[in-house]
């Protein structure tokens, strides 16, 4: 895989993410501005986080699942 096929799996794997993300929320029936009362997280980077813009802000996700009452694993593996 050379630079831009990983910078383009990167992108869709930020955007997969973020669609989750949205979705968690919305099946939860939570108002985007309740969470980040409720987190402490910033509307900025709960913003970049559902739109998949951005790096990921791991300490905002983090706080983002346990609201959610998930979980986040981050896998490392040989190719």
């Amino acid at each position: 895989m050379n630079y831009k096929q990983d910078k383009n799996d990167l992108r869709r794997r930020r955007k997969t993410l973020a669609a989750r993300l949205h979705d968690i929320r919305i099946s939860k029936q939570l108002r985007f501005n309740q969470v980040c009362e409720e987190t402490g997280i910033p509307q900025r980077i709960l913003d970049n986080l559902e739109l998949g813009r951005g790096s990921v802000n791991l300490g905002a996700l983090h706080l983002l699942a346990k609201y959610y009452g998930k979980k986040v694993e981050i896998l490392l593996v040989d190719k």
